[in-house]
């Protein structure tokens, strides 16, 4: 009976610590929760703040390079006038009202890329609209314009859903596209690639056997007085087509 009994006892205890090992286990599960929240909401934060910097620095550079001063709410005929200043007096105007629709074509056309949109058919349009997962009619007449920049990196998938859902036109979205108009007529940053490009040795490479030496007599000879004469040393004289454009 004594035996039983102290057997009977030693289940007790060992279900009372299961018990209480649950229970002092189920506390922090709870608040394990709280730490993931918090860290989830910090990155979104450190990530909008991100893009806050990087939309300031990429309007230094417009400011810098192209003169262009981005308006608080950009309207058709200050965006008309940015796209000048950036792709050149031929540069489109926008079309009517500033909206997404307006902004892409007139940002196709001074890239340049318009005779490309005009050549897809409508099976084609609807084809690479899918393939970004964007959801468009392709006989919309801005349909074009939307492929076309989708494949030409002027827009992401993510801003042409922004697009198709027509949200307001802001100043970070004329930044973004200006600065994509630069980069596809060559005349944003001068860079050859990123020093983890598995290609940069080869592009390096290239680059340097594609140097030419400058050599005109008129010109040469008045470099040569300009030496002569102490007004210059001549090191660092260097053609304007092989400047970075980075801001100092």
């Amino acid at each position: 009976m004594r035996k039983k009994l102290a057997v009977m006892m030693a289940a007790m205890a060992a279900t009372a610590m299961v018990g209480g090992c649950g229970a002092k286990d189920a506390a922090p599960t709870g608040a394990e929760t709280k730490p993931a929240e918090t860290s989830v909401a910090q990155e979104t934060e450190a990530a909008q703040e991100e893009t806050k910097e990087a939309d300031a620095h990429e309007a230094e550079y417009l400011a810098e390079f192209f003169d262009v001063q981005i308006k608080e709410d950009p309207d058709s005929a200050a965006f008309s006038a940015d796209l000048k200043k950036v792709a050149g007096d031929e540069a489109p105007a926008v079309e009517g009202d500033m909206t997404w629709f307006s902004a892409v074509k007139a940002a196709v056309a001074a890239a340049d890329y318009e005779e490309l949109a005009l050549s897809y058919p409508e099976d084609k349009i609807k084809d690479r609209l899918e393939q970004y997962g964007v959801k468009m009619d392709e006989t919309n007449e801005y349909a074009r314009y939307v492929a076309a920049a989708l494949d030409t990196s002027l827009i992401t998938s993510e801003t042409a859903k922004k697009v198709v859902a027509e949200d307001a036109f802001t100043a970070e979205d004329e930044i973004s596209l200006l600065m994509a108009i630069a980069n596809a007529n060559g005349d944003a940053r001068n860079y050859l690639g990123m020093s983890n490009d598995p290609d940069i040795y080869a592009k390096l490479d290239q680059a340097w056997n594609s140097f030419i030496l400058f050599d005109d007599s008129k010109l040469a000879e008045i470099g040569k007085e300009a030496v002569q004469n102490k007004v210059t040393t001549g090191y660092g004289l260097k053609s304007a087509a092989y400047s970075a454009r980075f801001l100092p």
